[in-house]
């Protein structure tokens, strides 16, 4: 929910122009919504018996792995010992709002990039005598953000394909190969490492046309030093 807050944020700063002073409005809302949500997840989570171990952590599923489900009983009985119907809250409760959110995001992130191109389109119409005197850099901005924006959207996908489609494979199929399980495993705790990756990126690049002859992990932790000091 912070990811679909923080594109909401772009939208508003760059394709509405909203200013310091309005962000502070809705601010408070963009945090109740994200907050709400967890907490209120969490706390069914909890009264319906969810938190179960599902073999490399503990989450939402049924107890013990493997068990009968009453959803998908012929007789609507049940051999689960806690987190009945768990694998249908595992969806109701985050992968199906999560993928909500990747394509709003995405849709967000496609709407400040087409304005940016459409408002680069009309000052390089309106002022085509004059484009030999506006730096190339000044005018190529919506190329810059369709980048950072598919970087982000796309370490967002990559992060969650995998544990999707691990969870597609165990109601589907009950055992996932153990490929899935590494990939599940790997992807889920960096995510955070390729959001600060693709937020520091355009301090990274900055940095190494100034200093080109560094070797790129030495730029990457200077350029860091230099960010964290300001």
């Amino acid at each position: 929910m912070y990811n679909a807050s923080l594109a909401i944020y772009y939208v508003l700063v760059i394709v509405k122009g909203w200013a310091d002073h309005d962000i502070v409005k809705i601010e408070p809302f963009l945090h109740a919504n994200a907050i709400a949500w967890g907490l209120g997840t969490g706390l069914a989570s909890l009264a319906l018996t969810l938190f179960n171990p599902v073999g490399w952590d503990c989450w939402l599923s049924a107890a013990p792995l493997g068990c009968q489900e009453s959803w998908n009983s012929p007789d609507g009985t049940t051999t689960c010992e806690r987190g009945d119907n768990g694998s249908i809250y595992q969806w109701a409760f985050y992968y199906a709002p999560l993928w909500f959110v990747i394509f709003f995001v995405a849709c967000l992130l496609y709407w400040v990039y087409h304005n940016v191109s459409a408002h680069e389109t009309h000052m390089q119409a309106s002022y085509q005598g004059l484009l030999s005197q506006i730096p190339s850099t000044a005018t190529s901005n919506h190329k810059k953000i369709a980048r950072q924006a598919a970087a982000y959207v796309g370490s967002f996908f990559f992060t969650w394909l995998f544990p999707t489609i691990f969870q597609l494979v165990i109601v589907t199929m009950g055992n996932p190969p153990w490929i899935l399980l590494f990939l599940t495993a790997l992807f889920v705790p960096i995510q955070g490492v390729f959001i600060l990756v693709i937020f520091i990126r355009p301090a990274y690049l900055k940095y190494r046309r100034a200093h080109p002859e560094e070797f790129f992990i030495a730029a990457w932790f200077r350029m860091m030093r230099q960010e964290i000091a300001k």
